[in-house]
């Protein structure tokens, strides 16, 4: 018995995260569509543009490096220093706030430099989504919770 109630959960937890992806994809056309009608980003000139940005497409070139040394000089090389930065500065330490350490800044690897404003874009609202599901999945642990209530408090 305890077998079929497993089951129950699963499908139940995979309808909730079925509904969940439709509404946020609903409420994203709604909200950010003004964004897309309008030509905006939603890269803000102070912090977004002079910091996060740029932190975004220095960071892509960083891993593109550090994959060149791998796989066509088959060494493994870890640039460290970059006197481009400010007065020269160790990359680490700088872009530790920004980039390094978070899983998804990884995805810009996979957009060329022309599109990395699509690119940022797409992960300001993919973490929205991914905060979404790790809040349902943390109120998932209190069985007394309804999932209604839990779908509702996501957004």
């Amino acid at each position: 018995m305890n077998c079929f109630k497993s089951i129950n959960i699963k499908k139940e937890k995979t309808i909730y995260f079925i509904i969940y992806t439709l509404i946020m994809l609903l409420m994203c056309t709604i909200v950010f569509s003004f964004f897309m009608i309008d030509g905006r980003s939603f890269i803000w000139k102070e912090d977004g543009l002079f910091q996060h940005y740029i932190s975004l497409r220095y960071y892509r070139d960083y891993i593109i490096e550090i994959l060149k040394n791998i796989f066509i000089k088959h060494e493994f090389l870890l640039p460290m220093w970059d006197f481009t930065i400010g007065q020269g500065s160790d990359i680490i330490s700088t872009f530790h706030y920004y980039v390094i350490g978070d899983p998804l800044p990884l995805i810009s690897v996979f957009s060329k430099p022309e599109n990395m404003e699509i690119c940022y874009n797409l992960l300001v609202i993919l973490r929205l989504y991914l905060s979404g599901i790790a809040f349902s999945i943390f109120c998932f642990h209190f069985d007394k919770i309804d999932k209604k209530g839990i779908l509702a408090r996501s957004y």
